[in-house]
């Protein structure tokens, strides 16, 4: 059985009934936090004299999110992704490169290979791909990439494979004082990025009561209008 870890995700249940999921943020010896969705909270009056089973649950979000995202670029034939629908499924060529201006490198400690890769990737209008052993400053050159192309205008929307692996492009960029918005549970983000998470920045924001406002009435709305509470 693997381990359970914070950031895992969990069932509260009672006697077999599922009570509600949530999100385990800290694990002790002593002690198991975990954050439930919000649109569960009122409904939770947990009875101390009762017992409660947490179950960690398979994670398939990921799987059904490729999934709906397939069938929805299947039925995706016009707008302004179309052409890189179309080299990404092999249905055509990519456009030639096109040209840029000179660059002049923020980290100027980049080797000869890095700066070309640099070069390429913002020279090419659907498609690039930087391949090389591991640690051979594939990250390094990426983070080159989205500072050139932000330099240049461009808003970079930045997906890896795993959380650690966003978490450490957000390091990297944030050493440059870049404006970074970390999307993700916080409960799987690193300490060193929490500054930098959704959940951060709003709470940050000069409209934070504003928001919490909003919030509170639309959940007495939802208490008002379902008797059971919302159902997702």
């Amino acid at each position: 059985m693997s381990p359970v870890l914070a950031g895992d995700i969990v069932g509260l249940y009672e006697e077999g009934s599922q009570l509600a999921t949530g999100i385990l943020t800290r694990i002790t010896q002593q002690l198991v936090t975990v954050a439930f969705d919000e649109s569960h909270d009122f409904q939770l009056s947990l009875d101390r004299e009762h017992s409660y089973r947490l179950l960690k649950l398979a994670n398939d979000i990921t799987y059904k999110r490729l999934k709906k995202t397939l069938i929805t670029l299947k039925k995706y034939h016009s707008g302004p992704a179309s052409s890189l629908t179309e080299v990404l499924f092999g249905g055509s060529d990519p456009s030639p490169a096109s040209e840029i201006p000179p660059l002049t490198f923020y980290n100027t400690t980049l080797d000869a290979s890095q700066q070309e890769a640099v070069w390429f990737a913002l020279s090419q209008k659907e498609l690039a791909i930087i391949h090389g052993p591991p640690g051979t400053g594939k990250t390094t050159t990426v983070v080159e990439i989205i500072l050139q192309a932000v330099k240049q205008g461009s808003k970079v929307l930045c997906c890896a494979p795993s959380n650690i692996a966003v978490d450490n492009l957000v390091e990297q960029l944030a050493q440059w004082k870049q404006r970074l918005l970390r999307l993700g549970h916080p409960a799987r983000l690193l300490e060193s990025v929490q500054q930098h998470s959704l959940d951060a920045v709003l709470a940050r924001g000069d409209s934070t009561r504003i928001v919490a406002d909003i919030r509170k009435d639309i959940d007495q709305v939802l208490r008002l209008s379902l008797p059971h509470g919302p159902v997702e």
